[in-house]
């Protein structure tokens, strides 16, 4: 399987996930548990799927290693997905053994992700590119939390001022990006990264302050944690690369893959506008600085402006083949 069919594969169940994430909010409170459907769903099913083509895909561009055997590729896609529904359906039923089932499946699909970074390592033919890789191994590992786990404050406090300089690097990196000289102006997908990095900035900083607070601090810092790391960070960084990888996806000469992308900038301004203040205004409301009523606007406002990229991203066939639109958005790629 090329690593271009790899990409799309996962990048389609990855959008079915968080398609079913939002429809999931249709369901009463104590069939999703509250939020934890919506955001296992979204996390575990979009987000993990949606890592696990693209890490892949580069793992292997940046080493200029052939695809792994399509039987792994296979089975790896496989789990990661049966985890996610089986864990879907088994933890709100109280079903211990498909809950069990569906945790080892998951484990064992980070686990062949591993090898197939592993393997584009052992056998690379450039490796040039030791650092991206080493981030995709701590990545799979996710070990960020064992302060917290334990619940030893006070390695909980390093743990989160770590992770907040490590953030302050990420936002310095994009701050050098966004101070290049460009001939065009900024594409709609680059602006959602940008707003994701400022959202991963301000939440690894609060979060950091709050752990230093101690453990009953954090807890009380869940509802704006899950705003900034979840919406304004991966949902919304999610968001932002269907919006170019589904047009650089696609076959075609430059000029068309061009005029492909134009498509993608539709409605930009509103959705990247809406999705914000949306989740600015719930951030405020869980941390109690602004009105419940404030929150639901700012929900209903992330939820308008997230389908709005969405929708896109399921047209995009469609929309590819519709003509350039308005001269202001041709000049963003230059169509």
């Amino acid at each position: 399987m090329r690593p271009r069919s790899i990409l799309s594969v996962y990048q389609l169940a990855a959008r079915a996930w968080l398609t079913a994430a939002g429809l999931s909010l249709l369901l009463p409170a104590s069939a999703r548990l509250g939020w934890w459907l919506p955001l296992h769903l979204t996390l575990a099913g979009a987000i993990s799927a949606a890592i696990s083509g693209a890490m892949q895909n580069f793992a292997l561009t940046l080493t200029s290693t052939p695809a792994p055997p399509i039987a792994v590729v296979v089975v790896q896609f496989a789990l990661v997905n049966a985890g996610v529904a089986l864990l879907a359906v088994g933890y709100p039923a109280e079903l211990g053994a498909m809950v069990v089932l569906g945790g080892a499946s998951f484990v064992g699909a980070m686990v062949l992700l591993g090898w197939v970074v592993w393997r584009a390592w052992r056998i690379a033919l450039n490796k040039r590119h030791p650092l991206p890789l080493a981030m995709y191994g701590a990545a799979i590992a996710a070990v960020l939390a064992i302060g917290l786990g334990v619940r030893l404050a006070p390695v909980a406090a390093v743990g989160g001022f770590a992770y907040a300089l490590g953030a302050l690097g990420v936002a310095w990196l994009a701050a050098r990006a966004m101070s290049t000289p460009r001939t065009w102006p900024v594409a709609i997908a680059a602006k959602h990264f940008v707003f994701g990095v400022a959202w991963f900035v301000v939440g690894s900083v609060a979060l950091a302050l709050a752990v230093a607070r101690g453990l009953d601090a954090f807890a009380a810092f869940r509802a704006p944690y899950l705003v900034a790391f979840v919406g304004g960070w991966a949902v919304q960084v999610l968001l932002g690369a269907w919006l170019y990888l589904l047009p650089m996806a696609r076959p075609g000469h430059p000029d068309e893959r061009r005029r492909q992308l134009t498509v993608t900038e539709l409605g930009g301004r509103l959705q990247l506008v809406a999705l914000n203040a949306g989740l600015a205004l719930m951030a405020l409301a869980g941390a109690g600085w602004v009105s419940e009523a404030a929150g639901a606007i700012g929900l209903g406002l992330a939820l308008g402006g997230g389908a709005i990229a969405l929708l896109k991203a399921w047209c995009f066939p469609v929309l590819a083949r519709a003509p350039v639109l308005t001269g202001r958005i041709r000049s963003v790629w230059g169509a």
